[in-house]
């Protein structure tokens, strides 16, 4: 396989690469929030993990709730959804083995418990935690916690649990509220998690079966206590990886108006790389399959650098994934079925061509049908007899 290589550029903003041709970075230009509209801000505060070298202990304070009607909060949400849509993310969800963090989210949910009280529940987490792993390797840092929901959504919302520098992050106060939103330095992120509650409280405590509403990325520390607090643990869904990908493929073509023959060498190489990494039981990564898709683009496309935050903005396709021969074979295949549930089909997608190509089952695009080339006897004989029958 022959791959492209471009001249690349980073992007000062989100540091993203893309071809230094272009005049901006494309995946910025992808991302608009107008969160004054669009967004409710529900509730913030920030809690402070300080540790003692004296008594060589960590012990934690919590500030007061910030003021949600100013610009602090929408400013806040807006550059953090953005990081969580352009970083890798891992996708989870509780199960029995952390009850304890999941037992405190729904007792919020239920509203058993208030903002405050959540968000004291998780500093004391993250404080025992901190202390297992030991003292003198945790520095301190400031915990922010935030609630909102979109506009049209349910009540509950999401809950958003950041752990930030606590030299670079925020300037606070002495409540440990944001001065002004010009001080949002979410570069200084060092793990972040994010709690969809209207999909935990559905599923929870079974596993869901779209989405997952548990998503988490690590910054600029991997400190194993903030994921253990918060129950994050890593529950890689191969098979919704592979689902994602083939859709994400189909609608990173259609967005930027591809031509077939991209599309058919993409699904063909990443098929061919999905495969590979069954049969040697290997994982893949989000970033090598994103090189192998933007290695099919045409020539005169200038979008190298932009499948993978394509995908983190809209699809649940884990950072490292490790897919199964019956995955694999799932995403070779097309179903189809009637409204009024009168047929079912399904087709290898390699034997479909447009119609009057020859292939065993063409697909009129402009009259949206299907033609199938039938060759079993009993089958033929069967519909035969139905057609005659509606003649008598």
């Amino acid at each position: 396989m022959n791959e492209k290589v471009a001249k690349l550029s980073v992007c000062k903003n989100c540091s993203a690469e893309f071809e230094s041709t272009l005049a901006s970075c494309p995946s910025c230009d992808e991302v608009v929030l107008d969160s004054k509209y669009h967004v409710v801000a529900l509730a913030a505060v920030t809690g402070e993990l300080i540790s003692d070298t004296s008594l060589k202990n960590i012990d934690y304070k919590i500030g007061s709730e910030w003021p949600i009607n100013d610009d602090v909060c929408y400013r806040f949400i807006s550059k953090v959804e953005d990081k969580f849509k352009r970083k890798n993310k891992f996708h989870s969800y509780y199960g029995e083995e952390e009850s304890l963090v999941s037992d405190c989210f729904m007792a919020f949910s239920e509203k058993k418990k208030s903002f405050l009280g959540m968000a004291d529940s998780i500093m004391k987490r993250l404080r025992d935690s901190a202390d297992n792993v030991s003292w003198s390797n945790v520095s301190g840092g400031s915990v922010v916690f935030m609630q909102y929901r979109y506009k049209g959504e349910g009540d509950l919302g999401k809950v958003l649990v950041i752990m930030v520098d606590k030299k670079d992050g925020f300037d606070f106060d002495g409540d440990l509220v944001p001065k002004n939103a010009d001080h949002i330095n979410i570069d200084a992120i060092r793990q972040a998690a994010l709690i969809d509650l209207e999909g935990f409280v559905k599923s929870y405590p079974e596993v869901p079966e779209n989405d997952t509403y548990l998503k988490f990325i690590q910054g600029i520390s991997k400190g194993a206590f903030f994921t253990e607090a918060l129950g994050c643990e890593k529950k890689p869904d191969n098979k919704r990886s592979v689902q994602e990908l083939t859709l994400a493929i189909d609608a990173f073509s259609d967005k930027h108006g591809l031509p077939p023959s991209f599309y058919n060498k993409a699904t063909k190489d990443v098929d061919f790389a999905l495969e590979q990494a069954s049969k040697n039981k290997k994982a893949v990564s989000l970033d090598k399959i994103s090189q192998i898709i933007e290695a099919a683009l045409p020539d005169n496309v200038k979008l190298t650098g932009t499948f993978r935050k394509f995908v983190n903005a809209g699809f649940s396709v884990d950072e490292f994934f490790e897919p199964t021969s019956q995955s694999v074979e799932k995403e070779r295949w097309v179903e189809v079925e009637s409204s009024n549930n009168s047929f079912k089909l399904r087709v290898y997608k390699k034997k479909v061509g447009g119609s009057g190509s020859g292939a065993e089952v063409e697909f009129n695009e402009d009259e949206s049908t299907v033609l199938i080339k039938i060759k079993d006897p009993k089958a033929l004989s069967s519909l035969k007899r139905l057609v005659e029958s509606e003649d008598e």
